[in-house]
C-alpha cells in the first residue's frame, strides 16, 4: 500500500510541476536566458578575475560593456532603421500602383499572374480606412508594444544573469549538496561542459550577427541599396534563427527579382551569401563546434518549441537541444573504440615527454631525487609494457 502511494504521489508531483511550468512558461524562459547570459559573460569574468581584479570588479566591467555595447547599438542603428521603415512605407504605395499598372501589360507571365490576384489600388486605400485598416494599424502599434516588452525583458535577463554570476558558487553548492557524494564529479564536469558549449554557441551567434548586420549595412549603403539599415537589421535577425534563417535572409533580395530589379536582387544575394558563409566558416568554429551535435535533433526541437512558444522557442531551440544530447552522452556514454594507430601515436608522444623531462632534470646539474628517479623509471617501463601488448 505504501508503495502504490508513493508512486501516485510521484506521478501527481510530476503533473502538478509541468502544470506549473506551464503556468509560468515566461518566467522559466527569462530564468533560462539569464542562465545563457550568464554561461556566454563567464569566460570574460574568468579572464577578468585571473589579472587580478576583483571578482566584483570584473562582474562590473563586463555587464557595464555589455550595456554600453546594447546602447550604443540602439543608437547609431535606431534612427537609420526608422528612416528606412518611413521610405519604405512612402515607397510601397507608390510601387503598388505602378506593378498594377505595369505589370498587367509588359511584365513576365509570373507578374502578370500575380499582378490579377492583387487588389485594384482602391480597394487596399478603402482598406486601410475601414474598420480592418484600423485593426491593423492597432496591430501595429501592438507590435511596438511587444518590442518595448522585448527590450524590458531583456533588461530582465540581464539583471537576472548578473545576480546568477554574482552568486554563482553559493548556487553550485547548494545544487551540489542534493546530489551524493559520488556523482560530485560527474556532475561538475557535465555542468562545466554544458556551460561551455552553451557559451560558445551564444557567443558565436551573436557574434555573427552583430558583423554580418554592420558589414552588410555599410556594403548594401556602398552599393546604393535604398534601405541599407532595414535590409542589414532584417538579415542580422533571420539568421539567429537556425536552418532556416538563411532563406529567410535572402528572402527580400528575391522579392526584388521578382518584382524586376533582378542585377541588383542578385548581387545583394551573392553578397548576402558571401558575408553569411564567410561569418560560417571561419567565426563559428572559433565559438562552437556544430558538427558534434545532431542536425536532426535539433530541427525536431524547433519544430517542437515553435508550435509552443513561436519565434522565441525556435531560437531557445539549438540551446535545448545541446543541453539534451550532452545529458544523453553523459547519462549513456558510447563505448570506447580504440584505434591501435592513434593510440601508439599518444605513447610515442608520452615517451617523448617522459625523456624530455629525463634530459631537463639532469640539465640542472643538482642531484635528482630518487623519488623523482623511481617514478619516471615506473612510468618509462609501464609504457614500454603497453607497447609491448599493443604490438602483440
Amino acid at each position: 500500500m505504501r508503495k502504490i502511494f508513493r508512486i501516485a504521489f510521484l506521478i501527481f508531483a510530476t503533473l502538478a510541476g509541468l502544470a506549473l511550468l506551464w503556468q509560468f512558461s515566461l518566467a522559466f524562459l527569462l530564468f533560462l536566458l539569464s542562465l545563457v547570459a550568464a554561461s556566454a559573460l563567464h569566460p570574460a569574468i574568468t579572464a577578468l578575475t585571473a589579472r587580478g581584479n576583483s571578482r566584483r570588479s570584473s562582474l562590473g566591467i563586463v555587464y557595464g560593456l555589455l550595456v554600453l555595447t546594447i546602447a550604443g547599438i540602439f543608437v547609431l542603428f535606431t534612427q537609420p532603421l526608422l528612416n528606412d521603415l518611413q521610405r519604405f512605407a512612402d515607397d510601397f504605395v507608390t510601387g503598388y500602383e505602378r506593378v498594377k499598372m505595369e505589370w498587367p501589360r509588359g511584365g513576365t507571365l509570373f507578374q502578370r499572374s500575380l499582378a490579377a490576384q492583387l487588389p485594384p489600388t482602391e480597394a487596399l486605400y478603402s482598406a486601410l480606412s475601414s474598420e480592418e485598416g484600423v485593426d491593423s494599424v492597432i496591430g501595429v502599434l501592438g507590435a511596438a508594444r511587444e518590442v518595448l516588452g522585448g527590450l524590458v525583458q531583456t533588461a530582465i535577463i540581464i539583471v537576472l544573469s548578473m545576480y546568477w554570476s554574482a552568486d554563482r558558487n553559493r548556487f553550485e553548492r547548494l545544487v551540489f549538496s542534493l546530489i551524493p557524494d559520488p556523482h560530485h564529479e560527474r556532475t561538475r564536469r557535465l555542468w562545466t561542459l554544458v556551460e561551455s558549449q552553451l557559451g560558445g554557441l551564444v557567443r558565436g551567434e551573436l557574434v555573427q550577427s552583430l558583423i554580418a548586420g554592420i558589414v552588410l549595412g555599410i556594403s548594401f549603403w556602398l552599393m546604393g541599396v535604398r534601405y541599407p539599415a532595414l535590409l542589414a537589421f532584417w538579415i542580422a535577425g533571420a539568421r539567429l534563427l537556425p536552418w532556416f534563417g538563411s532563406i529567410l535572409a535572402i528572402l527580400p533580395p528575391l522579392v526584388a527579382i521578382i518584382a524586376g530589379a533582378a542585377i541588383p536582387g542578385i548581387l545583394i544575394s551573392i553578397v548576402t551569401l558571401a558575408v553569411l558563409l564567410l561569418l560560417k566558416t571561419t567565426v563559428e568554429p572559433r565559438f562552437f563546434d556544430r558538427k558534434r551535435y545532431s542536425a536532426l535533433w535539433i530541427i525536431i526541437t524547433i519544430i517542437a518549441l515553435a508550435e509552443l512558444w513561436g519565434v522565441v522557442g525556435a531560437l531557445m531551440a539549438p540551446i535545448l537541444a545541446v543541453t539534451a544530447q550532452l545529458f544523453a552522452e553523459a547519462l549513456f556514454p558510447p563505448p570506447a573504440v580504440l584505434h591501435r594507430p592513434a593510440v601508439l601515436g599518444r605513447i610515442e608522444e608520452l615517451r617523448d615527454r617522459i625523456t624530455d623531462l629525463d634530459r631537463r632534470t639532469r640539465r640542472n646539474g643538482r642531484p635528482v631525487p630518487g623519488e623523482t628517479r623511481q617514478a619516471l623509471d615506473r612510468l618509462r617501463s609501464r609504457v614500454d609494457a603497453l607497447t609491448v601488448r599493443l604490438n602483440e
